[in-house]
C-alpha cells in the first residue's frame, strides 16, 4: 500500500505549486497539505488494520492448519486400530470358526460313540452279578433301556444320542460300585437237578455269588445254581456258607474293586503252568535247568564241605594248644590226622615241618596252606562259570525263538500278524527269563561261599602259623630230655 501513496504525494506536489501559482492563495495550499496529511494518516491507520487483520488471520490460518494436522494424525491412528481390530476380529472369526468345527466334529464322535456304547453296556450287563440285590443297578439299567429304546426309534435326529450320555455314566458307576460291595441277596433260580430254588445268596462284587444252595453261573439271559465238585473243596465253602448270617451286614468297602472289569480273572485264567512255559522255551532250557541244578549241586555241596572246615580248625584251634604246650607232638599229628580234611593236613604238616631246616620247612608250610585253600576254593569256579553261562544261554533261546517267530511271521503273509508276533517274542523271552532265575541265585550264592571260604582260609593260615611258633618253641626242649 506505500507505493501509491508515494505516486499520490508526487502528484500532489506537482499539482499544488500549479494550483498556487494559480490561484496565489497560501491559504488553499495549507488546506491541501492538512487534507492530504489527514489522508496519509487515514491510508496508514488502514494499512495498519489490514496488517493486523491479515496477521490474526495468518495465525488463525495456522491453528487451524494445526489443528488438521492434529486432527490427521488422530484419524491415522483411529485408521490402524480399527485395522488392527478388524484383523483380530477376523483372526478371532476364523478360531471361532474351527472351534465350532471341532466342536461339531466331537459332538459327532461322541454321538456315534454313544451310539455304539449304549448297546454294549447293555449287553454286558445283561447277566451282570450288580443286579443281584442291588435295585439302584436296575434301575439305571432300565432308564438306559429306555434313552435307547427313544434314539432307536428317532435316529435320523440330531443330537439324539446326547440324550445316552448320563444313563450310561450312571450304569457304569452304578456297577462299579456294586463291584467293591460284598452283600447278601435272595432270589429264585434254576437249581442243580432242574426245579428252581429259592436261596440267599453272597455276593462278592461283580466276582461271584454262593450259597448253601450252590454257587451262581450265568446262563442264557439269567442265571442258575451250580453244585461245586471235581478239585473245588465244595463241602468247605458250604460249611463256611451255612455258618454267615444271611441278615449280617457288610461294611460297604469290605471287598476288593475289581477295576478291570474281570479282565484280572481272565487274566489269571490265561496264565501257564510251569510245565508248558518250559515245554514252549525250546530245548535250550533242558541246558538252562542243567546248569541249575549242577549250580545248586555245587552250592549244596561246597557249603558243607566249607561248614565243616569250619568245625574242624574251631576243634584242632582248641585241642592243640595245650598239646604243643606240653611237647606232646605225636599226639597233636595223631589229632591232626584224625580230623583230616584241609585243616587237618594243613596243620599236621606245620607240625612235621618244625624238624626242617628254615628255608624247608617255609616252603613245606606254603606248600600245606595252598593245598588247604586249593581244597576250599573246589568247584567255586564252576559255580562261578554256571553263573556266567546261565544268561547266555537264555539269551540264545531268546534269538533262536525270534528267528523262528519272524519266520512264521512271514509264512504267514500278515494274516493274524501282531497276534503273532506278541505270542512268539513272549515265548521266546520264556528263556531269557529262566536263565536270568538261574543265574543270579548262582552268583549270590558264589559270592557268600567265596566270602566263607576266604575267611576259614585266613583262619587256617593264622592258625597254621600259631602251630608253627609254638612246635619250633616245643621241638628244643624236647630234644633236650631226649639227650638227658
Amino acid at each position: 500500500m506505500r507505493p501509491p501513496v508515494l505516486l499520490f504525494l508526487l502528484l500532489f506536489s506537482f499539482l499544488v505549486p500549479s494550483r498556487l501559482e494559480a490561484q496565489k492563495e497560501g491559504k488553499d495550499l495549507d488546506r491541501l497539505l492538512e487534507e492530504a496529511r489527514r489522508e496519509l494518516a487515514g491510508l496508514e491507520a488502514r494499512e495498519k488494520k489490514e496488517a493486523q487483520a491479515r496477521e490474526e488471520l495468518r495465525e488463525r490460518l495456522l491453528e487451524t492448519l494445526l489443528g488438521l494436522e492434529k486432527e490427521e494424525r488422530l484419524l491415522a491412528k483411529e485408521v490402524e486400530k480399527a485395522r488392527l481390530e478388524a484383523r483380530a476380529a477376523r483372526r478371532a472369526g476364523e478360531e471361532a470358526s474351527a472351534r465350532a468345527s471341532a466342536l461339531a466334529s466331537a459332538r459327532a464322535s461322541l454321538e456315534s460313540l454313544l451310539d455304539q456304547a449304549a448297546p454294549a453296556i447293555l449287553s454286558r450287563t445283561r447277566n451282570s452279578l450288580a443286579a443281584l440285590g442291588s435295585p439302584s443297578f436296575l434301575r439305571a439299567r432300565k432308564t438306559l433301556e429306555e434313552a435307547w429304546k427313544v434314539r432307536s426309534s428317532n435316529r435320523g435326529e440330531e443330537g439324539g444320542a446326547l440324550s445316552l450320555l448320563e444313563p450310561a455314566l450312571e450304569l457304569a458307576l452304578s456297577e462299579v460300585r456294586e463291584g467293591a460291595r460284598l452283600c447278601w441277596t435272595r432270589g429264585v433260580f434254576p437249581g442243580p437237578r432242574g426245579p428252581a430254588v429259592e436261596t440267599p445268596l453272597l455276593r462278592a462284587g461283580l466276582l461271584g455269588a454262593a450259597g448253601p444252595a450252590g454257587i451262581l453261573v450265568p446262563k442264557d439271559e439269567t442265571f442258575r445254581l451250580v453244585r461245586p465238585g471235581g478239585w473245588f473243596p465244595g463241602n468247605r465253602i458250604q460249611k463256611a456258607l451255612d455258618r454267615l448270617e444271611p441278615r449280617r451286614a457288610f461294611p460297604p468297602l469290605a471287598f476288593p474293586l475289581d477295576v478291570t472289569g474281570g479282565l484280572a480273572l481272565a487274566g489269571l485264567e490265561a496264565e501257564k503252568s510251569l510245565s508248558t512255559l518250559f515245554r514252549e522255551g525250546g530245548p535250550v532250557m533242558y541246558f538252562i535247568l542243567l546248569a541249575g541244578i549242577m549250580g545248586l549241586l555245587i552250592t549244596f555241596l561246597r557249603g558243607i564241605g566249607i561248614h565243616r572246615e569250619r568245625r574242624r580248625l574251631d576243634r584242632l584251634s582248641l585241642a592243640l594248644p595245650p598239646l604243643l604246650e606240653a611237647g606232646d607232638l605225636e599226639e597233636a599229628a595223631r589229632l591232626c590226622r584224625k580230623e583230616g580234611g584241609a585243616a587237618g593236613k594243613a596243620l599236621e604238616a606245620c607240625l612235621q615241618a618244625a624238624g626242617l631246616e628254615e628255608n624247608e620247612a617255609g616252603r613245606v608250610l606254603d606248600q600245606a596252606l595252598l593245598q588247604g585253600a586249593l581244597s576250599l576254593e573246589r568247584f567255586l569256579g564252576t559255580l562261578a562259570v554256571l553263573g556266567t553261562l546261565a544268561p547266555f544261554l537264555g539269551l540264545l533261546g531268546t534269538v533262536t525263538g525270534m528267528i523262528r517267530t519272524f519266520s512264521a511271521l512271514t509264512a504267514a503273509a500278515g494274516g493274524g500278524g501282531s497276534t503273532l508276533l506278541a505270542g512268539g517274542i513272549a515265548e521266546a523271552l520264556i528263556t531269557t527269563e529262566f536263565g536270568l532265575v538261574v543265574a543270579i541265585p548262582l552268583v549270590l550264592f558264589h559270592s557268600v561261599l567265596s566270602g566263607r571260604a576266604e575267611r576259614v582260609q585266613a583262619d587256617l593260615e593264622e592258625a597254621g602259623a600259631r602251630v608253627a611258633l609254638s612246635t619250633k618253641k616245643a621241638v628244643p626242649s624236647g630234644r633236650e630230655r631226649g639227650e638227658g
